[in-house]
């Protein structure tokens, strides 16, 4: 008989009884933002003389031990923090694990500011954009710029001065720079509005006669703050004109700091004299002479002198929003967008001081609109169904053109050859059909209508 002898290695942790651990923090905030730094340390009480060694629990998982108590992270995650500690002369015992500290991690309050702090920004103004980070103190933080194009490198600098050019959103973001791999989320967005400086002139009374007085105004449209205004005052020769005296009025508007001609805008340049009126009058027609138009539509408008023949004129219009400048082509065209009233009024190329009265006002309404094909969306027939396009508000000029299929790629050909009677197509195949309009010259397209389709197949079953 042969006797085996085995041995039994028993590995007993134990656990201490006596020896309690603690979890402090360091600052003692009662609210940390993500990215803040933050010191835990873990406390053995009644443990004086032995050599520890420590481990952490956090929201996510355990750390290996470590010789040093103190644990200095990234605040990013709340959650329970807890901690236990052994003698790194013994490595199979420990103590319990520490009553748990709760950390309230919220992400980092990130506000963007504007300095000057005025709410309308002209293009070409410097503006200095900020970024603070609330409860953020302590920490070396480096900051990343999101624009409505890009977004910028990390810089150093909380403050970021640009020149204004774009409108849209800009936020910021911040991380630690000891820290590159962790950052907050974007801040709440500031949204700058960028335009161009729109002069507004104005004189009262209207029209002058020799030795009456004037009231110049130096304003800017869309209202805003910090402008300072300068007047400057030209005589020019007068000895070859029609009327008596008068001057040249300038205007110029600065706003920021320094008050430099370097860095001001040039709002405007204002002509005030002593004013004749020529009785001439003026009227203003419009091509094409539809009644209604839609804004993207293409229209010229003509300022017609009567009796003014042999004479090179130069012409100014009114709009609903604003006077332009004088231009030597009777001939406007623009894009069709703004309704209201437009008028217009000329002066001799020669005589910069008279002019005719406004003519009178042309109205014209723009509006959106709606290209329809058929009533019914979807049309169960086997003998064929005649579709009709139209355009809602109805309007006249139009030519129309069909198409069939999920892509709208193949046109169909209409019976009736007239380009203004062919809003109708008979058709009998099954398919998606869409259409769409055009005229004036140049052409303009609508988009394409809402789809019918025409199911035959369908209609064939339930009849078998």
């Amino acid at each position: 008989m042969s006797y085996f002898s085995f041995t039994v290695l028993l590995f007993l942790l134990l656990h201490s009884g006596h020896t309690q651990v603690i979890v402090t923090q360091k600052p003692s905030w009662s609210q940390m933002f993500r990215g803040e730094t933050i010191t835990l340390t873990c406390e053995v009480q009644g443990g004086e003389g032995v050599q520890w060694e420590y481990q952490w629990r956090t929201p996510q998982s355990e750390t290996s031990w470590r010789n040093n108590k103190d644990w200095t992270i990234t605040a990013s995650i709340s959650g329970e923090y807890s901690c236990k500690s052994r003698s790194r002369d013994d490595s199979y015992s420990s103590t319990n694990w520490s009553e748990a500290l709760r950390l309230s991690v919220s992400g980092e309050l990130f506000i963007v500011t504007q300095k000057p702090s005025w709410s309308q920004i002209f293009r070409g103004e410097t503006i200095t954009l900020t970024c603070e980070v609330q409860g953020g103190e302590g920490v070396q933080w480096e900051y990343q710029w999101r624009t409505p194009q890009s977004q910028t490198s990390w810089r150093n600098n909380k403050d970021w001065t640009i020149t204004a050019s774009i409108s849209g959103e800009y936020s910021c973001k911040s991380r630690s720079r000891d820290d590159s791999y962790s950052s907050a989320n974007w801040s709440e967005a500031l949204r700058l509005s960028v335009s161009e400086p729109e002069p507004v002139l104005r004189v009262s009374p209207r029209w002058l006669s020799p030795g009456s007085s004037v009231t110049l105004s130096c304003e800017v449209e869309h209202e805003s703050a910090g402008w300072s205004f300068y007047w400057y005052k030209a005589v020019p020769d007068l000895s070859h004109k029609s009327v008596s005296q008068g001057g040249i009025y300038s205007c110029r508007g600065f706003r920021g700091e320094p008050l430099d001609v370097t860095f001001s805008l040039l709002i405007f340049i204002f002509y005030s004299y002593l004013l004749k009126t020529v009785s001439n009058k003026v009227i203003v027609t419009q091509k094409p002479s539809w009644s209604q138009m839609f804004r993207g539509e293409t229209i010229t408008l003509t300022c017609e002198v009567q009796g003014g023949e042999g004479v090179q004129w130069e012409y100014q219009w009114r709009t609903p929003q604003s006077e332009r400048s004088w231009r030597n082509n009777k001939d406007w065209t623009f894009t069709a967008s703004i309704s209201g009233e437009y008028s217009c009024k000329s002066r001799s190329r020669d005589d910069l001081y008279s002019s005719t009265n406004w003519s009178e006002a042309l109205r014209l309404p723009f509006s959106g609109m709606t290209f329809i094909i058929g009533q019914i969306k979807h049309i169960f027939s086997r003998s064929g169904e005649t579709l009709t396009c139209s355009v809602n508000p109805s309007s006249s000029g139009w030519s129309y053109f069909f198409y069939r299929g999920e892509k709208h790629d193949e046109q169909l050909t209409v019976q009736n050859t007239d380009p203004h009677l062919n809003k109708e197509i008979r058709v009998s195949q099954n398919g998606v059909y869409v259409c769409r309009g055009r005229r004036g010259e140049p052409v303009y397209y609508t988009e394409l209508s809402d789809s019918v389709t025409i199911d035959g197949e369908f209609l064939y079953w339930l009849l078998k």
